[in-house]
């Protein structure tokens, strides 16, 4: 097995939404949508991202879809960046209230996962993979993200003052 067992996937994925809900409380949409530069994406996308990432993870344990397909595809990589002024720009509560259901979907299906199931493989877009590999490397993706929020937040911080 190349991949952590379901206890310890779940283990990390609660550690990153508990991370996840301190960089985003305090801010505003209108914060959560500046960019420090013109190429880096907002701390609302790059949430939004987490979520679209999550949501695969969740379809790859059989797991319920958390979040409607428009939302999924507007923060897929490509996508254009959010704005203030976006008319697909979702709302921070709203994808709090996304992240709070992935992380419900994604709890239960980690806990009822057997080794066999992670160890079924899926098709993916690296080709095929053990869903086990697919959801840590997904967790990897993730934690990357989790990163860039932390500094998203302190211009959001910023850019109210």
């Amino acid at each position: 097995m190349s991949y952590p067992d379901a206890g310890h996937l779940a283990q990390s994925y609660s550690l990153t939404t508990r991370l996840i809900n301190n960089f985003i409380t305090g801010i505003t949409d209108a914060a959560a949508c500046a960019t420090p530069l013109s190429s880096v994406n907002s701390l609302n996308w790059v949430l939004g991202h987490i979520l679209t990432s999550r949501q695969q993870v969740a379809r790859a344990l059989g797991g319920e879809d958390f979040m409607p397909e428009a939302a999924s595809v507007r923060y897929m990589t490509g996508s254009d960046p959010v704005t203030p002024e976006s008319s697909t720009m979702i709302p921070l509560s709203t994808l709090q209230e996304f992240l709070q259901a992935s992380q419900e979907s994604l709890a239960d299906a980690l806990a009822t996962a057997a080794p066999e199931d992670l160890a079924q493989v899926i098709e993916t877009r690296f080709g095929p993979r053990p869903v086990g590999q697919h959801v840590a490397g997904l967790h990897w993706h993730e934690t990357f993200h989790v990163g860039q929020l932390e500094i998203l937040r302190e211009f959001a911080l910023a850019a109210e003052e």
